[in-house]
């Protein structure tokens, strides 16, 4: 291995559309998790999203930021508060593509994780 500073390696990670895209890897990033826990790579960009929540007698919407994406799910910041196994639907577009998901809340903290389920 050559004697390239760590924190220029590049990390490759799969895109939603498959392609693949390159990315300065930082310890800013790293999980606490181990890597081999994860059933897909992140993608690490802020992409503003809208969160739609059914309610008995209306519908919401909440603007949120997603912080991470793969395949599987999304890391949000929202000013709004949920709680886990809330389904709900997000909005937002990635490279020209509008997603709009069906997700549900996995874990809270002062961000989300969501959970896509379509």
């Amino acid at each position: 291995m050559s004697a390239v500073n760590p924190r220029l390696r590049v990390q490759k990670v799969r895109s939603l559309q498959g392609e693949r895209l390159a990315r300065p890897h930082s310890s800013r990033h790293r999980s606490s998790e181990p890597s081999s826990r994860r059933r897909s790579n992140r993608i690490y960009q802020r992409i503003a999203a809208t969160l739609h929540l059914d309610s008995e007698d209306r519908a919401v919407e909440c603007p949120a930021t997603i912080l991470d994406l793969s395949q599987h799910g999304v890391r949000v910041m929202t000013a709004e508060s949920f709680r886990p196994g809330r389904t709900l639907r997000i909005d937002f577009s990635y490279k020209g593509k509008t997603y709009p998901l069906r997700a549900r809340v996995v874990w809270v903290s002062a961000e989300l994780g969501l959970e896509f389920l379509d």
